[in-house]
């Protein structure tokens, strides 16, 4: 890496060096381990310019090299690159080698700026990247995550067995997490006494939707409203929240209701913390038809019905400022990297470039500035400046401990037998400070 030279308020030519600089070193602490009699391009190197080209709107390792060789005027500004450009296989070993447990700590160290608010709505949900299946792998890449609904931050993320592995893996993609006060959300498949006591223990609270999959549970909850509905809840306390909307052509009331978990007389004790038992009522009226759904929910929150709507409401954002995203815009489901490892690590540089592109001004789609970052370079250089961070701030991870139980479950997910081990205490230091 070339040095940065800076002094009193930076330029544009400053804050682009040290963006640049910035992506470099974050990438320089991930081990690398080609031989190194052998390696040609340093693993930095290829990173920051995989990263750059999937700002561009390039989603394959061919376009990958071919991007690094039109663009190596810019590189060579900042990277001391080789005669030879790096080729598609050398993209593909570097990315199949790097362990997408140390990538994503990388993407923590480099997005430093996101404070979480307090009550902050945290989206556990799970994510196919189906392009990733092949002959050999006919299960498709399969991607938990940990998303912050209100500022569009992924705070974890970890490879499973797919949607049936989603509660068992939820306790260790939480572990050694500090979320105090935040809210954890999740769909019915996260409706269990493992998951909510994860939660609890990273110091969040808990709003999980709950299905036919907890059968007995369920019919007990459905039971109870039903009953206190014919009853008209004479001597319990029912918070009501209501909401009127009109647009597109359709106008949908909802309304939920909260009840303390004591005014329960079927108590469930396995459950951790739980306090608050949810119906949230959705009809939707069309052309002058009426369809209505009900959803019941249990939480750790009080019962304060306006809070839980919002937590309810907030958590499908991450289908559309995630999952959705990286569908249409990032055309991640198109991917077809059938290696795990090499799809893994794409799908986190693709994350990070989100990230970036989401901080530009202006008023362009996602998938317009990838296209204009591509076609002007100016443009593209003011994405990177957009994207540089200051301030020192990062993900709340707590324990070498707890990043190697991590490791460990990445190792034994991927099958990789030989110990690769991650620098525990730099990667410790990325994930130990406090927001």
């Amino acid at each position: 890496m070339k040095p940065l030279q800076s002094s009193g308020v930076m330029s544009d030519q400053e804050e682009l060096d040290a963006a640049v600089r910035g992506l470099w070193v974050v990438f320089s602490r991930i081990d690398d381990d080609r031989d190194r009699r052998r390696i040609t391009h340093p693993l930095a190197s290829l990173l920051v310019i995989a990263t750059c080209a999937t700002l561009c709107g390039i989603d394959d390792l061919e376009g990958i090299a071919d991007f690094a060789a039109a663009r190596r005027a810019f590189f060579e500004r900042w990277l001391s690159l080789p005669a030879e450009h790096p080729g598609e296989a050398t993209f593909r070993r570097a990315l199949g080698m790097v362990s997408p447990l140390q990538l994503e700590v990388a993407f923590a160290r480099w997005n430093r700026a996101r404070l979480l608010p307090n009550e902050q709505v945290l989206a556990l949900d799970g994510k196919a990247v189906r392009g990733s299946a092949s002959d050999e792998q006919t299960q498709p890449l399969y991607l938990l995550h940990l998303w912050a609904t209100e500022q569009k931050l992924l705070l974890a993320c970890t490879a499973i067995d797919g949607a049936p592995a989603e509660p068992s893996n939820a306790a260790l993609l939480l572990n050694g997490l500090r979320l105090n006060g935040a809210i954890v959300t999740g769909d019915a498949n996260f409706a269990a006494n493992g998951v909510a006591g994860a939660i609890c223990e990273t110091g969040a609270n808990y709003c999980l939707a709950l299905k036919g999959n907890r059968a007995t549970l369920h019919a007990h909850v459905c039971a109870f409203f039903a009953g206190g509905d014919a009853c008209g809840w004479e001597n319990t306390k029912v918070d009501r929240w209501e909401q009127t909307e009109k647009g597109h052509g359709r106008v949908e009331h909802r309304v939920v209701e909260a009840i303390a978990y004591d005014a329960w007389p079927l108590h469930e004790t396995a459950w951790p913390e739980l306090k608050t038992m949810v119906r949230a009522t959705r009809t939707r009226t069309i052309d002058g038809q009426s369809s209505t759904e009900t959803a019941y929910y249990l939480s750790s929150l009080e019962a304060n019905a306006s809070r839980l709507a919002k937590a309810i409401r907030d958590h499908w954002r991450v289908e559309n400022d995630l999952h959705y995203t990286l569908d249409v815009y990032f055309d991640e489901d198109a991917c077809q990297i059938s290696d795990r490892i090499a799809a893994e690590n794409m799908s986190s540089l693709r994350k990070l470039t989100l990230v970036m592109l989401k901080k530009v001004q202006d008023k362009k789609s996602l998938r317009g500035r990838r296209t204009k970052a591509a076609l002007d370079l100016a443009y593209f250089e003011t994405v990177l400046r957009s994207a540089l961070v200051e301030k020192q701030v990062t993900r709340p991870w707590e324990s070498p401990r707890a990043l190697a139980a991590l490791h460990g479950a990445w190792r034994r997910s991927h099958r990789v037998h030989t110990p690769v081990a991650p620098p525990l205490e730099a990667v410790a230091d990325a994930r130990s400070a406090v927001i």
